[in-house]
């Protein structure tokens, strides 16, 4: 893979750094920016037109991680990486596949055994179809009825059916469930002001959520990786 910079005639590849992908400077497109850079960056059309050939949801997020990336790949980089500040999901699966890639484990596993375990977050569980793909012994399945648009609205079906989406292309980018009290344990635990946490040490936390590039010119907000920051002055 040799990614290339929109406009850049030089054809130099510029291969943005994992800590450029997570922290969203690192010109990757995605479904969540393609159609706005489009309109700046022509070459991207092809991309854009095919991510969106079925509609936004269902085009981007019907596929899987595959999918996906093909599309960010296909593109030229929307700008250098690290100078700019674009929001795009793609950069979180990418790092999905990655914690898979080298770990050998789902990404259901890892995150049980490395994070939610760890941190004593009982009620916490990542499953980005929310229960769809999993059986239910003893439950009967939803019945939905389905009728036409028009007057006087006759019954076309009756059956099953859910709005299954693909694991993989929503892999890292969402999927994680928690209640509230969980997710209280979750800041009160990691996200720490003395830096003290059982899941990475001081200088990891603290590259986590440094400030990099702000998400808006003269914004007060910046973007760490996976979050938004506020700088203290």
């Amino acid at each position: 893979w040799c990614p290339q910079v929109a406009g850049d005639a030089s054809g130099a590849c510029r291969p943005p750094t994992l800590e450029q992908v997570l922290a969203m400077t690192s010109g990757l497109v995605g479904v969540d920016n393609c159609q706005a850079a489009m309109t700046h960056v022509p070459s991207l059309a092809p991309v854009c037109q095919r991510q969106y050939a079925l509609g936004p949801f269902v085009s981007s997020y019907g596929g899987n991680s595959a999918f996906m990336f093909a599309q960010a790949f296909d593109a030229p980089l929307l700008f250098a990486p690290g100078s700019r500040y674009s929001y795009a999901n793609t950069g979180f699966v990418l790092a999905a596949y990655l914690v898979e890639k080298f770990s050998g484990q789902a990404l259901a596993a890892y995150f049980e055994q490395h994070i939610f375990r760890p941190v004593g977050l009982s009620a916490t569980y990542y499953d980005p179809n929310d229960g769809q793909y999993a059986m239910h012994p003893g439950l009967a399945g939803e019945f939905r009825q389905y009728v036409a648009a028009e007057a006087p609205h006759p019954t076309l079906s009756l059956g099953e059916c859910g709005v299954h989406r693909s694991a993989g292309s929503f892999a890292g980018a969402a999927g994680v469930r928690a209640t509230v009290a969980d997710f209280h344990k979750w800041w009160r635990t990691v996200m720490r002001p003395d830096f003290k946490t059982p899941l990475v040490s001081e200088p990891g936390l603290r590259a986590l959520l440094k400030p990099r590039i702000p998400t808006a010119p003269d914004s007060a907000y910046y973007f760490a990786q996976g979050m938004q920051v506020i700088p203290s002055k």
